[in-house]
C-alpha cells in the first residue's frame, strides 16, 4: 500500500501543486486523508516496552513529513517502538528524544531544497552528541545531498521504504546477541 499507491499519489499530488493545476487547498485535504490513513494504520500494531527504539522527525524548515509517518508504519510492522516527533524539529530536542527513548535509529526526512541547509547543521549535530552506536539516516529528495554534506556514509541515505526497513532489520540484527 505505501510504496505502490500512497507514496506515489502524494509525489503525483506534488508535481500537480508545483505546476499550478491544483491548489494548495487540494494538497492539504490530500495530507489529511493520508495522514488519518497511517495513522489508523500505525494504531493497529502492538507496542512492546522492549523493543528497539527508532525516532522520526524533520529537521527546522521542514515541513513535510509524511515520508517519516509512512516510515513509522514501516518501523512498526518490523517490531520496531517509534519516538515520532513531527515536523520542523530542533536538533537539540532529536537528541533528547534519542537519549530518553534509548534510541538504536534516528531517521530523519528531507525533502526541500531551501531547507537543506538547516537539515545539514542538524545531522552535523545528531552526530556529534549521540552516542556513536546510534544509526543516523536520511530519506527524501534531498537526503543523498543533506548526507553528504553532514559527512554522513553514503549507507546512512535512506532510498525507498523498503531501504529503511532493510536498514531497521540490519541494525535489530547487529544489536541482537550472538
Amino acid at each position: 500500500l505505501l510504496p505502490e499507491v500512497v507514496l506515489p499519489l502524494m509525489r503525483w499530488i506534488g508535481e500537480r501543486w508545483k505546476a499550478g493545476s491544483i491548489r494548495i487547498l487540494h494538497e492539504h485535504v490530500a495530507t489529511a486523508v493520508v495522514r488519518a490513513l497511517l495513522d489508523r494504520i500505525a494504531s493497529e500494531f502492538p507496542l512492546s516496552d522492549s523493543a528497539p527504539c527508532v525516532v522520526l522527525a524533520t529537521p527546522p524548515g521542514e515541513w513535510h513529513e509524511l515520508g517519516c509517518l509512512a516510515a513509522r508504519v514501516i518501523a512498526l510492522e518490523r517490531g520496531w517502538r517509534v519516538a515520532y516527533l513531527g515536523a520542523n524539529v530542533p536538533a537539540a530536542e532529536i537528541v533528547e528524544a534519542g537519549r530518553r527513548n534509548g534510541a538504536s535509529v534516528v531517521a530523519l526526512g528531507t525533502m526541500e531544497a531551501s531547507a537543506v541547509r538547516p537539515a545539514v547543521a542538524c545531522l552535523r549535530a545528531l552526530r556529534r552528541t549521540l552516542a556513536s552506536n546510534v544509526v543516523i539516516s536520511a530519506g527524501g529528495l534531498t537526503a543523498g545531498r543533506c548526507a553528504k554534506s553532514a559527512g554522513l556514509k553514503p549507507s546512512s541515505v535512506i532510498t525507498s521504504m523498503d531501504a529503511f526497513g532493510r536498514l531497521l532489520d540490519r541494525r535489530r540484527a547487529s544489536a541482537s546477541p550472538g
